[in-house]
């Protein structure tokens, strides 16, 4: 009985609502997302805007970029449905890029041991909730935020969750705020061209 349960619970959809279309700022408009230069402590050198274009599959027609912070509840809830879902995404050419904004903040200035800590959490958070083959961003200094005009400030935390949406060419398509029943179908989904009103920027 426990397994027949868990098995409803794994394809019932959590969300009773569609998810939430947010207007792409002026930043976003454009036919390539800005250019940026990550620093990211998983690698060595700074993630760049090229790095991003070679890490594309040659196969995708959409990319997917999901903002998270492992304390955020609605950003597990969506992640286990982008993990439930990962074949259809595949099969649909949607590519994933993860993108923690939250733990990142710890590796900030000097080399700190909290943010060891951190990476080990966030690592241990993606495969439980997540895939580990999935691409994975630390943004320590938020340069995938708010160049892309998702924030007002450098300071501002960027509201959670978030996903934009690219084409393989990098041009955005659709943000995304609060998962819905149509997630993550949405990613692959012919998209309307009016905009859904939701939760402010």
């Amino acid at each position: 009985m426990k397994k027949i349960i868990a098995m409803l619970f794994a394809i019932t959809p959590l969300f009773a609502e569609p998810s939430v279309r947010l207007d792409l700022p002026p930043a976003l408009q454009k036919e390539i997302i800005p250019n940026f230069a990550a620093k990211d402590k998983e690698v060595e050198e700074d993630f760049r805007f090229s790095d991003l274009k070679k890490a594309i599959d040659p196969a995708a027609e959409r990319v997917a970029l999901v903002y998270f912070s492992t304390p955020c509840k609605p950003c597990m809830e969506g992640m286990i449905q982008l993990k439930n879902n990962k074949d259809l995404l595949k099969k649909n050419k949607v590519q994933i890029v993860l993108i923690d904004v939250g733990e990142a903040k710890s590796c900030l200035g000097a080399k700190s041991a909290q943010c060891g800590k951190d990476l080990k959490v966030v690592r241990e958070w993606i495969k439980k909730f997540s895939n580990p083959e999935w691409l994975l961003i630390m943004d320590v200094n938020q340069q995938l935020v708010w160049p892309f005009g998702l924030t007002k400030s450098k300071m501002e935390e960027v509201q959670l969750p978030r996903t934009l949406l690219l084409n393989n060419r990098l041009k955005p398509l659709l943000l995304l705020g609060t998962e819905g029943d149509n997630w993550p179908r949405v990613l692959w989904e012919e998209i309307e061209p009016e905009t859904i009103k939701g939760e402010p920027q």
